[in-house]
This record gives C-alpha cells, structure tokens and sequence, in this order.
C-alpha cells in the first residue's frame, strides 16, 4: 500500500488514517483522492481546534484527535459513511447534506445535537458549515 504522504502529522487519527487499506471504501486508494480532499484532510487532521470533514456523495467521516475526544467516538468513526456509523448525527446533517448537494452553504451554530455514546444519549452541540468543494463533491467541515 503506498504511503498516504499527504498526512504528515501524528496522533492517533492520523496513525489511523495511514495504516487504513482505503482500496475497499468509495474513495478509493489515496493516491486518486482528488487534491481538495487531500488539501483540506491535512488541514483537518493538523488542527488543534475539534474540527471534522465529511467527503462526497457518501459523507465519508474524517475527524481530528480533538473531536474525537471531544466527541467522545472511536478511532472506526474515521472513514465510515456518515449515515452508517453516526445516524444520530446523520438526522440532523443529512438534510443539509442535500441542501449542499444542490448548491446551498450552511451554517449552524451551537446546534444541540444528542449522539449515543459512552453508551449512553448525551447531548452535544455543534458549529459548523456545509458546503460543495470545486469537484462538486459535498464537503461539510465541522468545528465543534
């Protein structure tokens, strides 16, 4: 598997995301990953600030090791599809994931969002703006 070069950082997340066979997700192998994706992952994974992206049709999750903290999901939250591995979330972003899909910019504000996790339902809350990159891929990038 080539190397992911383009994530130079270190820290769980990033471990994660290297160490990921990649070639049976929608996206593919890394090295195809168009260069947006590339671009902003890296800004996404080397951020000190809670901050996540999800990438394309399939809403494929990427979160730093701060909103993972902060949010308190595993390591396997990182590229799943949105809908499969956070529906709770899903229910709140998926409508302004279309939104994006047909052009529309969000933003959100301390949004309360209840997620299940540390099994239990616990409230969180979310700022964060959805938009379509120059692929036209929906990118939606969260600060928490």
């Amino acid at each position: 598997m080539p190397p992911i070069d383009f994530v130079q950082h270190h820290g769980p997340a990033a471990t994660y995301i290297r160490k990921q066979d990649w070639s049976g997700t929608p996206l593919g192998m890394p090295e195809a990953w168009p260069p947006t994706l590339r671009t902003v992952l890296s800004a996404v994974i080397g951020s000190a600030f809670p901050t996540c992206l999800f990438w394309g049709d399939d809403s494929i999750a990427f979160f730093n090791d701060v909103a993972l903290a902060a949010k308190g999901l595993p390591l396997e939250a990182i590229g799943c599809r949105l809908e499969a591995c956070l529906p709770d979330l899903w229910q709140v972003l998926g409508p302004a994931v279309m939104e994006a899909s047909a052009g529309e910019t969000r933003f959100y504000e301390d949004l309360q969002i209840t997620l299940r996790r540390r099994g239990y339902p616990e409230p969180t809350w979310w700022t964060f703006s959805v938009t379509q990159s120059a692929t036209r891929a929906v990118t939606s990038v969260l600060l928490s």
